[in-house]
């Protein structure tokens, strides 16, 4: 994999972008950003910049459009041909390739702050556990995304152009194992306040770390662990990604003042799968008499944390931590956990990012089957727009390409033809 990354020139792109407490950071040089406190923690805060802004914005949109939660709303190629899905995603797709790329370039930037963090340039082992965790942990996150999207990914990045490709398993093996490592880092040696000053105030690690480890065991099959993880979540503590005037909110850009794409009726389901008294509903949409551009699906206007220039994301949502878990628990078949656990999400009235159904408690059959579907279209309204329905789709065996409804339009994504230029380890695109 071709994946070079020049971090003076992420440097300079960011330096206005966050704050970086760096001397003349329009001459910053190599040793500025790795053999110094100040350069490393620039490099952190840039990292978080950057996967927030740029890489965001792919992560919730690409799969949210072949999942049918979006629809394209403007009439270039390739947001039609992401709309349509199947064959007509080609491997130059500026949205499947942009994913692959700005996420690598995530991973590239962590792969290095953790290489060059050690005890020469950071002495005090608190803030080195901060910062090695935090790369850590948007490497995990980053790789854990990909996987969601495709079906082979490269774990390391390699300058040479040459990395080696990993299969699922591997892949989420490694994301687990990165999560894991950062917990115990920040348990060993919490960092302190001026830490989290530094590289972002409005982060909680431990809490994200423990909430995506709840995702990725649950993706990987490791049931157990993820109630465990879950459980670790502090459901009140919420962590978000900030914008301003000058970084807006990447999804407003892309779907409110842009109006490239909308959000489609009904988060995407059919009506009947979402009851009309469920506050999500008008949390996150507003009604809107138009389609989208190729398959004139029904559009709608959009709400929630995206409908503002400034609003913050959250880094993850409470409910998905309960949705982890009741999920987890229904497929060890632990059915009337699952139903409580469940109920904590299709009640909730006070949660803190403001995603509350305020629905009745579940009464459906008391089974793992009907208790497992009931929790699929609760994390379709819930997780709307986190870059989950896809992976939930495969997941619970829902409808896919060619069938007469799709639930999704591709299962993976072929992959970028700068990669297949470039690296001789790339394996063939999926069929669909």
């Amino acid at each position: 994999m071709k994946s070079k990354i020049y971090i003076i020139g992420l440097l300079l792109m960011l330096a206005t972008a966050c704050e970086m407490d760096i001397p003349n950071p329009n001459a910053a040089t190599e040793d500025d950003a790795f053999n110094s406190r100040q350069g490393l923690l620039a490099l952190s805060a840039g990292m978080r910049q950057y996967y927030s802004t740029a890489a965001l914005s792919r992560i919730i949109v690409t799969p949210g459009v072949t999942a049918r939660e979006l629809g394209a709303y403007t009439t270039f190629v390739n947001y039609l041909n992401l709309e349509v899905g199947g064959d007509a995603i080609e491997n130059n797709n500026s949205w499947t390739s942009g994913l692959w790329i700005r996420l690598y370039r995530v991973i590239n930037i962590g792969e290095q702050i953790m290489e060059n963090t050690n005890e020469t340039v950071i002495q005090d082992a608190e803030t080195r556990a901060g910062i090695l965790a935090h790369a850590m942990f948007f490497k995990a996150i980053s790789l854990g995304t990909l996987i969601q999207n495709f079906e082979e990914v490269p774990i390391n990045t390699a300058e040479e152009g040459n990395a080696p490709f990993s299969n699922r398993s591997e892949v989420l093996t490694e994301v687990i194992s990165l999560l894991t490592e950062a917990r115990t880092l920040l348990v060993n040696n919490p960092p302190p306040a001026s830490f989290y000053d530094q590289i972002g105030s409005t982060l909680d690690l431990s809490n994200m770390i423990n909430a995506y480890l709840s995702r990725y065991y649950l993706v990987a099959g490791n049931y157990q662990e993820a109630i465990e993880a879950a459980n670790a979540v502090d459901l009140n503590s919420i962590s978000y990604f900030v914008y301003d005037s000058e970084n807006p909110n990447p999804v407003w850009e892309l779907l409110v003042n842009s109006n490239d794409f909308r959000p489609l009726d009904n988060f995407g389901l059919d009506a009947s799968q979402v009851d009309p008294t469920d506050g999500r509903s008008d949390f996150f949409l507003a009604p809107l008499d138009t389609t989208s551009a190729e398959l004139r699906l029904p559009v709608e206007d959009l709400r929630g944390y995206f409908n503002e220039r400034t609003v913050s994301i959250p880094v993850y949502l409470p409910g998905e931590v309960l949705l982890n878990k009741a999920e987890a628990q229904a497929r060890l078949d632990d059915v009337e956990a699952a139903i409580i656990t469940l109920n904590a999400v299709r009640t909730k009235t006070d949660d803190p990012t403001g995603v509350n159904a305020g629905l009745t408690p579940y009464a459906g059959p008391v089974n793992a089957e009907a208790v497992l579907e009931d929790i699929y279209f609760n994390r379709a309204i819930e997780l709307f727009l986190t870059g989950m329905r896809l992976e939930d789709s495969r997941r619970f065996g829902r409808p896919g390409p060619g069938s007469t409804e799709p639930s999704r339009t591709r299962n993976f994504y072929p992959y970028p033809d700068t990669e297949r230029a470039n690296n001789p380890n790339i394996p063939d695109d999926p069929a669909i």
